[in-house]
């Protein structure tokens, strides 16, 4: 509930319960809603135009990848690591 409060007007849940002030956290906060502004706009945007053509996924993650190299190269770390710790999971379960 505390929750639900501070992100509908914007505050800290600690501030809520106990007046405190986490200015750093305000910031990080502050910056991923932000993020989370511009992720939703392009999402909106992704289903959109997936929607008359699913293609158009692939479409736009292969131009997203040519546009930032930064996010293919972090991709592929993250699937790797993704891979090993299922490979890791699967040798302890057998």
């Amino acid at each position: 509930m505390t929750d639900l409060i501070g992100r509908k007007y914007n505050l800290l849940a600690e501030w809520i319960l106990e007046g405190k002030n986490n200015s750093e956290r305000l910031k990080k906060r502050e910056g991923n809603q932000e993020n989370l502004v511009i992720i939703s706009k392009i999402n909106e945007w992704v289903e959109n135009i997936t929607s008359k053509d699913e293609r158009k996924l692939i479409w736009f993650e292969a131009q997203f990848e040519e546009k930032f190299p930064e996010f293919k190269a972090w991709k592929e770390k993250k699937d790797s690591e993704e891979s090993r710790d299922n490979s890791h999971q699967q040798e302890k379960i057998a």
